[in-house]
């Protein structure tokens, strides 16, 4: 009896199996557990591993594609559509990376995404495009036209299309794309709203940006653009430059006239002769002085146009201006003439 007991007493539990002090049998480890040889208590299969069997003599690795975060699993779970994993006993699974896809679940890797066809991180379907194309409404990828930007990958759709300043289109999805006929009219942009109005320039409105905001604007034809109107509702005096120019060369016509009646002759020389070169005197000078003029107009509407953008009211009085110019001109066209 002493020997039979001795023998129960020394008896060692195989792997997988358990037995607490003096026992008789051995007791198999329940699933998602394991033990050693001798063991006396099982424990639990660690994060990224498994064991769907009693009695088991280890824990089994989850497999590529698969992975498992928690202690004593019966079973991996498998990775989500728009991620993979390429490596066993893992328990996560990573983000496929932009331009690939995966469209299913327990994938070891991701596929590339055909064509021009782009994907963001994490992707389960190319739904966009690389850079130069749009995706369409029909689900493809487009070149994108001259008049559009499309400069980074997966940013361009039908919808919501770059349109270039310069340019225009009466609807968010038309592939019909304008050149507008106002140089500063359209703003462009990819946010379209209120009929393409979100396209326009401050001041500008209607198809194409073609039409200044009334009241508050008015068309400047000289320039072709749409400026602000004087405080009082009128327009600017700066705003032409065309009947300054004329009243000015009217006025050195009409004086050179009358210095030329006013010159005593020192001898009698050919009319012919005398009215012609008279003649191109004064176009000489008016050309010089309707140059001057239009210069200084242009440099005067640039420097309103950039005081404006800066908030800032730029008051003159133009008419101050015009009747120095006169005066000058008058007194310099005398002392030429004498």
């Amino acid at each position: 009896m002493c020997l039979k007991y001795s023998s129960i007493l020394y008896l060692q539990c195989a792997a997988g199996t358990y037995s607490e002090g003096v026992a008789v049998d051995c007791t198999d480890c329940p699933t998602g557990h394991t033990s050693g040889t001798a063991a006396e208590e099982c424990y639990g299969c660690e994060p990224g591993k498994y064991n769907d069997a009693v009695g088991s003599g280890a824990c089994t690795d989850c497999a590529a594609g698969k992975y498992e975060i928690s202690n004593s699993s019966i079973a991996c779970d498998e990775c989500p559509a728009g991620q993979s994993q390429v490596a066993s006993g893992q328990i996560s699974c990573t983000d496929c990376v932009a331009g690939s896809y995966n469209p299913g679940t327990g994938m070891s890797t991701c596929v590339d995404c055909p064509g021009d066809t782009y994907s963001e991180v994490g992707a389960t379907v190319c739904d966009s495009c690389l850079r130069g194309y749009f995706y369409s409404t029909e689900g493809s990828c487009i070149e994108c036209p001259a008049s559009t930007t499309c400069d980074v990958d997966g940013a361009s759709t039908q919808r919501n299309l770059l349109i270039n300043e310069g340019y225009w289109r009466i609807t968010p999805i038309t592939m019909e794309i304008r050149q507008c006929p106002l140089p500063e009219g359209c703003l462009g942009g990819s946010n379209f709203s209120d009929l393409g109005l979100s396209y326009c320039n401050e001041g500008y409105m209607g198809p194409l940006c073609a039409t200044c905001v009334v009241p508050g604007y008015f068309f400047n034809p000289d320039f072709r653009t749409c400026d602000a109107c004087d405080e009082g509702g009128k327009e600017s005096q700066l705003a032409s430059p065309t009947p300054v120019i004329v009243g000015l060369l009217f006025l050195l016509i009409v004086v050179g006239a009358v210095s030329m009646m006013c010159i005593p002759p020192k001898k009698k020389p050919r009319i012919t002769d005398t009215v012609v070169q008279d003649t191109e005197s004064i176009i000489k000078k008016a050309s010089a002085a309707s140059k001057f003029v239009t210069a200084w107009v242009r440099w005067a509407m640039t420097l309103r146009k950039k005081a404006k953008k800066a908030a800032v009211k730029v008051k003159g009085n133009f008419m101050l201006f015009q009747v120095s110019i006169v005066s000058s001109t008058y007194f310099q066209s005398n002392r030429l003439y004498k």
